[in-house]
Formats: structure tokens, sequence, C-alpha cells
């Protein structure tokens, strides 16, 4: 069994993760930011290790003796470009040469899919940076880059106002019901890719894939889905292209004034008026929408699906 470090390891997809990596019997190293009120101790197979990503002493305690670190921690929210790159592209940096120099055989990075667009926002400008700089830095070191799509599942804090609606028969569509296309990936699906990825060996050095549990849907598709979960009617209610984009530049605006970063932002206004977000790679055995849609209904408690 691996001794693995991992990033972002109490977050939405990091959670899933570990529950399948202790699962598989590896032994776990997990940076987790102290805070207060957050008390999280040694269990079986898993050390915390208390620290920040953007110190690298802190990095160098997390890697050390370790054989593969899997990188999950990244901002999606920021009041800025110098934000982003502080987090998705310095605090990588850091992470890849303090990995490589303490030995580390395989890095896995869990990039985004918003990488092949860096033009689109700042987001995708330091997720693509963050994967120029683990390439340029990785040295001997096998690097595996995942490109994940949208990520569902249960106690996602970006997607719980949309899945609130949706529960209740209504979907916000930005640019209408088939004004783009998108693929979107389960959260227990994606650990298990990375899951699969962490324990097979690999003959590239340098290996770039992108997994979805679903290749190409609609905002019809997910509504129709919603439908499925729920037993009720799904209105599509379209938000026409220049409002997303005045409601996102008026969000960015607030964030400045307020100096709290918003999930809505210009940036991810123009994410979300992107015709198609594909990716490459279909996992084996995907989710299908519906049922990962109605697990993220339960979790939201209330009043269940009619």
């Amino acid at each position: 069994m691996q001794t693995i470090a991992i990033t972002g390891a109490t977050g939405f997809a990091g959670s899933a993760l570990i529950e399948r990596l202790t699962a598989a019997g590896h032994r776990l190293k997990c940076l987790i930011r102290p805070k207060k009120g957050r008390e999280l101790r040694d269990t079986a197979g898993i050390e915390w290790i208390a620290g920040d990503i953007t110190r690298p002493d802190d990095l160098e305690a997390l890697v050390a003796e370790t054989d593969t670190v899997i990188h999950l921690a990244g901002l999606t929210r920021a009041l800025g470009r110098d934000e982003f790159h502080a987090t998705n592209v310095r605090s990588t940096a850091m992470l890849v040469s303090a990995a490589r120099r303490a030995g580390v055989q395989d890095f896995i990075l869990v990039s985004s899919l918003a990488a092949t667009r860096p033009g689109v926002s700042p987001y995708a400008w330091s997720k693509a940076l963050g994967e120029t700089a683990a390439q340029a830095l990785a040295g001997d070191m096998k690097l595996i880059t995942l490109r994940p799509p949208a990520v569902l599942g249960p106690g996602d804090s970006a997607t719980r106002d949309v899945m609130q609606l949706l529960k209740r028969g209504w979907l916000p569509c930005p640019g209408g019901p088939h004004g783009s296309l998108f693929s979107w990936i389960d959260v227990d699906d994606l650990a298990r890719f990375i899951l699969t990825m962490a324990i097979l060996p690999h003959e590239e050095d340098r290996v770039t894939v992108s997994p979805c549990s679903g290749r190409s849907a609609s905002w019809a598709d997910v509504a129709e889905a919603g439908e499925e979960a729920t037993g009720r009617k799904v209105r599509c209610i379209g938000l026409p292209r220049a409002l997303v984009r005045g409601s996102g530049f008026c969000a960015s605006l607030l964030s400045q004034f307020t100096r709290k970063p918003l999930i809505l932002s210009i940036g991810k206004a123009n994410e979300l008026l992107q015709h198609e977000w594909q990716s490459d790679t279909l996992v084996d055995a995907p989710s299908p929408l519906h049922q990962t849609l109605s697990r993220c209904f339960l979790h939201l408690g209330g009043n269940g699906p009619k």
C-alpha cells in the first residue's frame, strides 16, 4: 500500500476521495488549514498535517516520505487574478518542487477543464498556468493532470442554490435550455477515477486526461434528469446572455466593495456562456445524472421528492 499526501482533503471532492483511499488501505497524509473550531484527530490510516498551502515549510512536511501526491486544493472564487495566482499557480509550483525534492514518484494534479481556455476567466487562466508550472517543475516525477468538468454531488456549496431550485421544479438556464453543451462528473466517480490513476502503473511520464460521467448534456437534459429524480415537472428559466453577463459584472463589483468573493462573477458568467465544455474520457460505470441529482436532493433535506 502507498503513502499518499493530499491537499484539499476536507473539501467537496477531497472528502469523497479520502473515504475511498482509506477503504483501499492506503496511508494518508492530509494538509489541513488551522481554523477556529476545527479539530481533526489522526485516525487509523490518516495523519493530519496542520499547515497552509501557501507556506513552503508546511508543504515540505506534507510530502516527506510519501509515494504519491494528490493536489486537490485550489481557489474557485477570488477577488482578482493575484489571489487566483497565489494559490492556483504559485502554491502548485511550490508543492511540485517540494514533492520532486522529496523523491515522490507520482504527482496527480487535479486541475479543471477550464484550463483548456485560459482567456475565458481569471480562474481558467490560473488553472492553465498551474498546469504549465507543474509540467516545468516535475522533473523525473510522473505527472498526471486531471481536468474534470463540472463536479456534481451532495454537499457542494457552489451548486447548492441551483439544486434547491431544481428540487422545487425550477432550473435557471444561462443562454437558454439548449444554449450550450457541457460535460459533468459525479463526485464519487471522480474520486474513483483519481484512485485508479493513483494505483495503476503508467508508462508515460506525462498524462493529461479529462474524465466525465456524462460527455454532452444541455440544461434541458439537466431538467429532464431533475424530473426523473423528483417525479415533478421542471420548468426551464431561460436567462438571456446579456442578463448573465450583467449579473456577473454586478456581482464582481459587489465583491470588490465587500472584499468577499462570490460564486458569481464576470469570469464565471463567461464560463457559463461558453457554447460547449466537453471532456475526452468517460469513466467506467458512470453514474446516471438523475441518480446524482437524487443524492443531491436527499442531502438538501426538507421535503423529499414527490
